[in-house]
């Protein structure tokens, strides 16, 4: 068993929903009771969501059914310290034909975003900003109203602003600013004349800015991507055009990172152009080669480095025996490099994390899974024909990727973790990694139990290693888990929540029940 992953033992709470939330400790201190809050559902289409506070607890939060004259539900929150004891719960009233979008923590508090539904077309506003103290839980609501027709792309909040990324098909982008002290709103126009959209929004913490990845399209096959600085108040400090110099290769995704003064890191992925040469990968569809890297000083690019996964030192475990005898004869038929060819990854990107002077970039691989459902029908003569349809089953996470760069650009170490039997239909982040002296920690949760991989640079620590998260009694028995997710919360501890089918035969009644639940875990 992995020594780094233990439990936490001690007194938990059992949380019943009836109405409104309402804490029931059960005798009180126990020894030999893990720290777990467990909530009946009836479902896991429940809306609770969890999140960390560091060495201030955490908040949890999730929509009641309760109705308020006709136009309202109640959406309760709730805090809870280290030991997982509530020290406060409220609730607040949300117009019905709201949903939530989005959530995000800014220092102390917690900034939910809610977007008008499909349908509603005559309301004054389009968005909800509601921001939750985590401290004093008071509540401050902001409304606020998007242009007709535009994507809202990003959405952050710095300062007293909130910053709402928006593109509309073949216009220049733009930022709709919102003052949360005044309730002005305005737009910031990014770029003139050229069509371009919004990519993602970065903080830079040390300098109080606001990072853009733009992109600008001249025409289907020919952009450009750029990023702009903004200060607090949304005026244009400059533009830095991101550009990975190499023919043929195009930038995919990109985050930023502050590396002190006015310098920047800029980190993400990259593809091939047309007539890439693929690895043949069975069942994925994405276009993504490897990993960019770049130092931004003085407003441009410096120490640009492009690593193809299949140069890392550890990218046989990226692909099967078989796709890997496959793409050595065809290097070897085609007398090409590497670098020449592409796993046409899907990946998410993660933070770029900067840890004893390196540059930790973390991705995540995925695919689409879909399952052929076949049905028969009859031609207009009565004759019966098979008709088979793709049915989409989520996305099914492949493989955790880590690399190291030093500020020349140079790739210090890689290394992967195997993602196993993680199917769902929320594409977010599920992995995580930590650091304990020289050694990393890459973990997630899946199926009712935490995995996780010890590695030292390129070298494995110990290897993938699963724990079970232990269940509320000794008898329980995990039948069936979904949407589980695991938070680093402060120090060594993490938060594990989703929801889990539990058995246990040795009550008298109710001896199955649905839960969301919300364990607290400890690396030693």
């Amino acid at each position: 068993m992995n020594r780094y992953f233990l439990t936490l033992i001690t007194v938990f709470f059992l949380f019943c929903l009836s109405g409104a939330l309402a804490q029931n400790p059960l005798k009180g201190p126990s020894a030999d009771k893990p720290l777990r809050l467990e909530i009946p559902v009836s479902s896991d289409a429940e809306t609770y969501r969890i999140v960390p506070f560091g060495n201030k607890g955490m908040i949890l939060f999730f929509r009641s059914n309760e109705v308020v004259n006709d136009t309202m539900f109640n959406w309760y929150f709730a805090q809870y310290d280290q030991n997982l004891r509530q020290t406060w719960i409220k609730s607040v009233p949300v117009p019905v034909n709201l949903e939530f979008l989005s959530d995000e923590k800014v220092s102390d508090t917690l900034v939910i975003l809610f977007k008008l539904k499909e349908k509603e077309k005559k309301a004054y506003y389009t968005h909800l900003i509601l921001r939750v103290s985590a401290n004093q839980g008071k509540f401050i609501g902001n409304y606020t109203k998007l242009p007709n027709d535009v994507e809202l792309s990003a959405f952050r909040v710095l300062g007293q602003h909130a910053f709402f990324g928006i593109d509309q098909k073949n216009t220049p982008s733009a930022i709709h600013v919102l003052d949360l002290q005044t309730g002005v709103a305005f737009q910031r126009t990014l770029v003139t004349s050229t069509p371009s959209s919004v990519q993602s929004f970065s903080i830079d913490t040390l300098n109080n800015r606001l990072l853009v990845f733009l992109k600008k399209q001249f025409n289907r096959n020919d952009y450009e991507n750029y990023l702009v600085i903004l200060d607090a108040d949304a005026r244009i400090i400059s533009e830095v055009l991101i550009s990975p110099i190499t023919a043929n290769r195009f930038i995919r995704d990109l985050r930023f990172f502050p590396a002190g003064g006015d310098d920047l890191v800029a980190c993400g992925s990259y593809g091939f152009g047309d007539g890439q040469k693929s690895s043949n990968r069975n069942n994925v569809t994405g276009d993504v080669a490897g990993i960019f890297f770049s130092m931004i000083r003085k407003g441009e690019q410096q120490n640009i480095s492009l690593t193809n996964f299949l140069e890392l030192k550890n990218a046989g475990n990226l692909l099967g025996e078989r796709d890997l005898l496959t793409l050595r004869k065809k290097k070897e038929k085609n007398n090409a490099a590497y670098t020449q060819f592409s796993l046409n990854l899907n990946v998410l990107v993660h933070p770029i994390i900067r840890q004893d002077g390196q540059y930790i970039v973390f991705f995540e691989s995925y695919t689409p899974e879909y399952q052929t459902e076949s049905s028969t029908e009859f031609d207009f003569y009565g004759r019966p024909y098979t008709v088979s349809v793709p049915v989409f089953q989520g996305y099914r996470f492949l493989n955790g990727i880590v690399a190291s760069y030093d500020e020349e650009g140079k790739l210090k170490w890689d290394n992967t973790i195997d993602i196993r039997n993680l199917l769902t239909f929320n594409l977010s982040s599920r992995l995580n990694i930590s650091f304990s002296g020289p050694n990393a920690i890459l973990s997630y949760s899946s199926e009712g139990k935490i995995a996780s991989k010890i590695i030292q640079g390129n070298a494995v620590v110990e290897p993938l290693d699963f724990t079970p998260v232990e269940l509320l009694r000794p008898e329980d028995k995990l039948v069936s888990e979904s949407k589980s997710i695991m938070l680093p919360w402060y120090g060594n501890y993490f938060l594990n929540y989703g929801y889990e089918e539990i058995k246990n035969i040795s009550l008298p009644e109710n001896n199955k029940r649905l839960v969301f639940y919300c364990t607290k875990i400890r690396y030693e």
